[in-house]
C-alpha cells in the first residue's frame, strides 16, 4: 500500500486513518518535521487539514509542504473554517501562495472564501444562494492548476479546464465529524494509485458519497461504521 502523508486534527484522526486503510492507503499522520524527509521518500501525497491548526503547527505544515516540494509529491488542503476564521483563513493563503497545491477539499462557503475573500452574509448558506453556481464556474476555478472538490449536497469538481459534478449520497454524512478530513484523505490515496488530480477527486467524492448510502436505521454511528466498510470494495474498484 502507497503512504500518504497526513497532517489532520486531533478530532477525526483515527476515523480518517481507518477509512484510508480501508480504501487501500497506508496512512502516516506524524507531526515531527525531523522525519518529514525520510516519510516523504517514500510517500505518494501531502494532506494538510486545517481544522485544529495554531501558530506551533502551521509551522509544521509550512515544514512539510517544504519537504513534500523538494521530494516532487503533490500536496492537497482541506481549509477547515477559514470562511469563519481570518486567522486560518490568512494561513490558507500563505500555504497557497507558496506552494504549487494540486487540490483543494472544502465546503462551499471555504472555498468562496479562500478563493474571493470573507464570506459574509449571515446565517444564510452559501449553498442556497443561486449566484455562488455562477461564479463557481467562472474562470478562475476552471483555468486554476489547482483541482478544487467543493462538498455540499452536490459535490463539484473543477480545474485543469473540467468541470463534473458528484451526486447521490445522503444528508446525514454531514452529521459525522471526520467526513470531510476523510474525502481529503481519499483523494490522495487515488492519487497514490495512479490517477490524476482530477479523477482522484472525482472518484473519491463519488465512492464516499456511494458508501454512505441505503442506511435508514441505527443512527449516524451505525452510518460511520458502514462507511469504513465500503470503502474497502470502493477502493478497489477503476474510475
Amino acid at each position: 500500500m502507497a503512504i500518504v502523508h497526513i497532517i489532520n486534527n486531533e478530532v477525526s484522526r483515527a476515523f480518517v486513518a481507518d477509512g484510508v486503510l480501508a480504501y487501500g492507503g497506508s496512512p502516516m499522520m506524524s507531526e515531527n518535521h525531523m522525519e518529514f524527509d525520510a516519510i516523504h521518500k517514500y510517500s505518494s501525497a501531502l494532506v494538510i487539514n486545517l481544522g485544529m491548526v495554531n501558530p506551533e503547527k502551521r509551522v509544521l505544515m509550512i515544514k512539510a509542504c517544504q519537504s513534500a516540494t523538494k521530494h516532487g509529491i503533490p500536496i492537497g488542503v482541506d481549509p477547515v473554517g477559514i470562511h469563519i476564521s481570518p486567522w486560518r483563513l490568512e494561513v490558507f493563503r500563505e500555504i497557497m501562495s507558496t506552494f504549487e497545491i494540486a487540490y483543494v477539499k472544502g465546503n462551499q462557503e471555504e472555498i468562496y472564501s479562500g478563493v474571493y475573500g470573507p464570506y459574509d452574509n449571515g446565517s444564510k448558506s452559501l449553498e442556497a444562494e443561486q449566484h455562488f453556481e455562477l461564479e463557481l464556474f467562472s474562470s478562475k476555478l476552471l483555468e486554476s492548476k489547482a483541482v478544487w472538490l467543493i462538498t455540499g449536497e452536490q459535490d463539484y469538481v473543477i480545474g485543469r479546464g473540467r468541470c463534473e459534478v458528484a451526486t447521490g449520497g445522503t444528508p446525514d454524512l454531514r452529521k459525522i465529524s471526520g467526513a470531510g478530513c476523510l474525502l481529503s484523505a481519499l483523494v490522495a490515496v487515488n492519487i497514490s494509485k495512479g490517477l490524476c488530480i482530477f479523477d482522484a477527486a472525482l472518484k473519491a467524492s463519488c465512492d464516499l458519497k456511494k458508501a454512505s448510502e441505503g442506511f435508514v436505521e441505527g443512527g449516524t454511528g451505525t452510518l460511520k461504521m458502514k462507511i469504513i466498510d465500503r470503502l474497502g470494495p470502493a477502493g478497489d474498484s477503476s474510475v
